[in-house]
């Protein structure tokens, strides 16, 4: 959206389902080594494949850019961006082993898009 005196605001809204992440029991019950599976629970139960669902992923970017013209065709851009404009949780790891006591629990992702509000400023010469 252009407004006025050379000034631009534009913005995105992202959102992404709950992924499903595999789950396990735990431990190697079938003594099968690193290749078996450890789905098999101590009661003799499956633990179902895939079977935990992360929560949805919502998020707003939003940036304000000022153009500048200095001389003739040389212009500064200045930008402020903020990411994940209102802070929402985004969840992208989660504890998945059945047996643990903190099962479901989210687990810290460094990813961009699992990252709390972030904002930084910016510019940019054209000539």
């Amino acid at each position: 959206m252009t407004l006025p005196y050379d000034t631009q605001l534009s913005g995105l809204y992202f959102f992404g389902s709950g992924l499903r992440y595999a789950t396990s029991f735990g431990g190697d019950r079938r003594l099968l080594g690193s290749g078996g599976s450890a789905r098999l629970a101590a009661d003799g139960s499956i633990v179902p494949r895939n079977d935990f669902v992360g929560t949805p992923l919502h998020r707003v970017d939003a940036r304000l850019l000022k153009r500048v013209t200095i001389l003739g065709k040389v212009k500064v851009d200045g930008m402020f961006e903020i990411f994940n404009l209102f802070n929402h949780e985004n969840d992208g790891a989660y504890v998945t082993t059945t047996s643990s006591a903190n099962y479901g629990a989210p687990q810290q992702n460094a990813a961009v898009a699992y990252q709390p509000r972030i904002m930084q400023l910016g510019f940019r010469i054209a000539f």
